[in-house]
């Protein structure tokens, strides 16, 4: 059996202890949001340091008021380098503070109050809050540009392809064997074949036609150029999806330990000193005693360019990177208390563990470099189909020097699209021909090819006693029409001489002597 009991709140063994007492207790006048408010106005604080008061009161039970502690700047030096304008618990040496809240440490080594922290006449309790320097940096959001569709291959690596691609076009040329069709009355005909066998590999390139691959050679230098294209398209389209979906936020600033060494920061007045061994260059702004809002301050370095970093308490930026989440980034990493009511008070106080909802990244460019492989083998395999190409050329030239007759080329299951194309082609060409004979053999002046045609197979056509009738009108030529006027031709005359045998044997005998008379 299973019984659900409400959570009741844990206490310390020193809960309400102190319910007697009543405290006096110092706090910075100063605001450095979110970690201390004050208001001037109404002489009250708000902020992460007064709710851990707050919560150390109900867990003890001491009552409290909070004692504005004035501004003095601890960083201020006289001319010895002795700060003598600085006197922390001063109020508790004099009685009128109980307790006062102090920075007892920093993340620069150059300041630090050990020599307060071995003084035997004060106690100290543990931290109320650890901390350390972080920066802020400005981010632009940069336009998109029309030629993004080139961006995920870098310059060099398109003039490689372009020039693999026209070496592509120069080998169909060879193996095609146009430059020795080539004659001297057309010396235009080398950069034509050239600009056709461009098209051919570029339409190849995207997938298109395979018309022009036609021989063995041919076929083995398409491996090459298809190996070729599908290791290009498939890392041009996966690189391409990334830098269209990429970020359009620019970091200006640092974006390393290295680069932070060689920026210009702002950072406030009694901090500027520390932090001039680790930067290149101080910009000085804001302070505990400038009344200027050190954050409009420090954000406008940022936009203008003044400043590459802005460099605070790394808990105070995350509040302002929060509410600026598209024009700035936190640089730092974020430290928090090791205790489950300190990381409880930091999550609710400063946010902690949030994130801006758009995480920046950067897509990187294809170099030629990465890809010197893929053009070491498609080149390869593309020499090896120029190598093939003229090992098949003199075995050719041996056979035919030997009388080997050359097998028919006939149509088969291996026929490429291209081969079918051109026999088709061949056999148009063929009919072409044939149909200029048989106007030879009428003998009839030239004339139209579809009237020429339509009057011979009219002619036939009548010859043979055929039935059908003709119009006038002349009917649309094709290639189909004038093969079929072709055979018509044809039984046309075989039924003439059929007729003109079967009249000869069938003559009566006496008949080859009779006179003139005779039929």
């Amino acid at each position: 059996m299973l019984a659900v009991a409400q959570a009741q709140p844990r206490h310390s063994s020193a809960y309400r202890c102190c319910v007697d007492r009543h405290l006096r207790i110092g706090i910075w006048n100063f605001s450095l949001a979110p970690i201390n408010s004050y208001d001037n106005a109404t002489r009250t604080w708000s902020g992460y340091l007064a709710d851990r008061i707050q919560m150390l009161s109900d867990e003890l039970g001491f009552s409290y008021e909070l004692v504005g502690v004035p501004t003095i700047n601890p960083w201020l030096r006289n001319k010895d380098g002795i700060s003598d304008a600085w006197s922390p618990a001063g109020g508790v040496l004099s009685g009128t503070l109980d307790t006062e809240l102090i920075s007892d440490s920093s993340d620069l080594p150059s300041h630090n109050l050990s020599s307060l922290l071995l003084d035997p006449r004060f106690a100290y309790t543990s931290s109320l809050i650890t901390t350390s320097m972080g920066a802020l940096v400005h981010t632009t959001t940069r336009p998109p540009s029309i030629w993004q569709l080139f961006e995920p291959f870098d310059n060099k690596l398109w003039v490689a392809i372009v020039s693999a691609l026209l070496g592509y076009a120069m080998l169909l040329v060879l193996l095609s064997g146009a430059l020795s069709r080539c004659s001297r009355r057309n010396p235009t005909a080398p950069l034509t074949n050239m600009v056709s066998s461009s098209y051919h590999t570029v339409s190849a390139c995207f997938g298109g036609e395979d018309y022009e691959w036609i021989s063995g050679p041919m076929r083995l230098l398409r491996l090459s150029l298809l190996a070729f294209v599908l290791v290009t398209g498939s890392c041009y389209t996966a690189n391409l999806a990334a830098f269209f979906n990429r970020s359009n936020v620019e970091i200006r600033g640092p974006k390393d330990a290295n680069g932070f060494k060689a920026s210009v920061v702002c950072i406030a007045r009694e901090l500027a000193s520390q932090i001039h061994p680790y930067v290149s260059g101080v910009v000085r702004i804001g302070g505990i005693h400038d009344k200027t809002d050190e954050a409009e301050v420090a954000l406008e370095h940022l936009r203008t360019g003044t400043c590459d970093a802005w460099v605070n308490n790394r808990y105070y930026l995350q509040s302002q990177h929060l509410q600026r989440c598209e024009t700035t980034r936190l640089l730092s990493f974020v430290d928090i208390i090791p205790s489950p009511a300190g990381r409880a008070f930091v999550e609710t106080s400063f946010r902690v563990g949030e994130t801006c909802s758009a995480p920046l990244t950067d897509a990187q460019t294809i170099s030629v470099e990465s890809m010197t492989g893929l053009f070491y083998i498609c080149g390869g395999v593309a020499l090896l189909s120029l190598l093939f190409a003229c090992c098949r050329s003199a075995l050719a030239g041996i056979l035919r020097r030997s009388g080997h007759v050359a097998p028919d080329r006939s149509l088969d299951h291996t026929a490429t699209d291209g081969e079918m194309l051109r026999l088709l082609i061949e056999k148009v060409s063929s009919l072409q021909s044939e149909l200029a004979a048989l106007k030879s053999a009428d003998g009839e002046a030239p004339q139209r090819p579809e009237r020429h045609h339509w009057q011979s197979a009219r002619r036939l056509s009548s010859q043979g006693g055929a039935a059908a009738q003709w119009s006038d009108a002349e009917p649309p030529f094709s290639f189909a029409a004038a093969a079929r006027f072709r055979l018509a031709a044809r039984k046309v005359g075989r039924g003439s001489r059929s007729q003109s045998q079967s009249a000869g044997r069938a003559r009566p005998r006496g008949a080859a002597g009779a006179g003139p008379g005779s039929p």
